[in-house]
């Protein structure tokens, strides 16, 4: 690597119009052409691309959506055994993508004037030695001066948005070896840093945020290959559990489905309210034998009605709960 993201001292003042793409929709295209690695559902049905218009609002919710898009697909890879290729690439994009997100939120906390991590140099380091000798191409990302308290500050945020920019232009250098298909993954750093630098509410999560993406990271995966596990078993098989996604309970979305049968004071909350990354208590995988409350308990846990109506019958709703433990439904 002939140059190191430490060595730039220029502040970025360039402002562009910017789009935010889900990192792997180059998997989604390479999925559907090789007949070797089948496209689950859940994955194929993910929202892959959003596009931002001049002056939108790039929220970490939008932040949130496409790392997980992201992570879901690296998920999927990773249970691709017979593939280590495959396994091993989507590793490295996903690791380098998470790199990028949180150095666009830390890069909002310098600008913010506040310490930044003791090990942020360490990281960029060990980033340049698994980038290799591809290509760096330095891209401007949009700041404002005036944000920026001190002099120290700016040349600190300066280097990030840059480290930032350098990562995402690597995701897409390192992505159209795969499938020649990422031709705006480098915008997705630049939006963050655009919208992270002038928004203030982004800058009240950003020593969460890289944290939250972890987990969420792992918890996803997990559940990818659980429910590749369930795909194998029959009707009246013991189903594996799946790990918790959707915050808080479903008491209410239980209610709304509830059918005569069951009394409204069968219900009640969890206490304490389950976490997510948690699995139901004393599962019990054997949903054939489910009841009516059974099913109601389980969409109280996993905050999801996992598409049951009020007017399904108890096979129907034992069908939907199996759906949604097959193609992982939270994801």
């Amino acid at each position: 690597m002939s140059m190191s993201i430490f060595s730039s001292q220029q502040l970025p003042t360039s402002s562009k119009t910017v789009h935010h793409p889900a990192i792997l929709s180059v998997y989604h295209d390479c999925l559907r052409t090789d007949p070797k690695s089948p496209l689950p559902k859940t994955i194929n049905n993910l929202e892959m691309t959003r596009e931002f218009g001049e002056n939108a609002n790039v929220t970490h919710d939008d932040v949130e959506y496409a790392s997980n898009v992201v992570l879901t697909v690296h998920g999927y890879f990773a249970s691709l055994q017979h593939d280590p290729k495959h396994k091993r690439d989507a590793e490295f994009i996903a690791e380098m993508y998470q790199f990028a997100v949180k150095n666009a939120y830390i890069g909002t906390t310098w600008a913010c004037g506040h310490a930044p991590p003791a090990d942020w140099k360490n990281e960029i380091e060990g980033l340049e030695g698994k980038i290799g000798k591809l290509k760096i191409d330095i891209t401007s990302c949009a700041s404002s001066q005036a944000d920026l308290s001190t002099t120290n500050n700016a040349q600190i945020a300066a280097s990030n948005a840059q480290t930032t920019a350098n990562t995402a232009e690597n995701i897409a250098l390192n992505a159209e070896n795969i499938a020649n298909n990422a031709q705006t993954t480098a915008n997705t750093a630049q939006a963050i840093v655009n919208n992270a630098t002038t928004t203030a509410d982004n800058a009240e999560i950003n020593a969460k945020s890289a944290q939250n993406i972890a987990n969420i990271a792992q918890i996803t995966a997990k559940n990818v290959i659980i429910a590749d596990l369930n795909g194998h078993r029959r009707y009246q098989d013991k189903f594996s559990m799946l790990r918790k996604v959707t915050s808080k309970s479903g008491l209410n979305l239980a209610q709304e489905v509830r059918p005569p049968a069951v009394k409204e004071t069968d219900l009640k909350y969890i206490s304490p309210a389950p976490t997510v990354g948690a699995t139901p208590r004393q599962w019990d995988g054997w949903i054939a034998k489910y009841t009516n409350k059974d099913i109601l308990k389980m969409i109280i846990f996993y905050n999801n009605n996992f598409g049951i109506a009020l007017e399904d019958n108890l096979t129907q709703r034992i069908d939907k709960f199996r759906s949604f433990l097959l193609d992982c439904g939270e994801l």
